[in-house]
């Protein structure tokens, strides 16, 4: 019997910045007496992704986790349909819970597609079947 050899796929590679890299921004935080949203720091952090991500175009809001990120997404660009027709997103089988609970609560179905199991991504196949039902 062969063993079947799977790519190796990491999930979680830490990329910490160092203390010292970053005493500037930690004396700027303690001096403004703000350590969460709308302080300098964070407010810098938005204005440089939108820089750096979208070439200035646009606006960035941080959250305090990546669930709320979708919620406030999906419901941004579904704020102008039609809440009578019937709404599904795909997703991948091979996610977060909570994904699928903030699709949920944006008044979405999820309908869940197998993953291919070379890239663990959502199955071409998979979604064409979902969209023929």
């Amino acid at each position: 019997m062969t063993e079947m050899s799977l790519p190796e796929i990491s999930f979680i590679r830490s990329n910490i910045p160092k203390i010292s890299q970053l005493s500037e921004s930690v004396i700027a935080m303690e001096n403004s007496g703000i350590y969460t949203n709308y302080g300098p720091i964070n407010q810098k952090f938005e204005k440089r992704l939108v820089e750096q991500m979208f070439g200035g175009e646009g606006q960035c809001v941080t959250v305090c986790n990546a669930t709320i990120g979708l919620m406030m997404a999906l419901k941004y660009v579904t704020r102008h349909t039609n809440p009578e027709r019937q709404r599904y997103i795909i997703m991948p089988s091979f996610t977060f819970a909570a994904a699928a609970h903030a699709v949920l609560w944006a008044g979405f179905i999820p309908l869940l597609c197998d993953i291919d199991p070379q890239d663990w991504m959502a199955s071409h196949d998979a979604e064409q079947a979902l969209l023929q039902q």
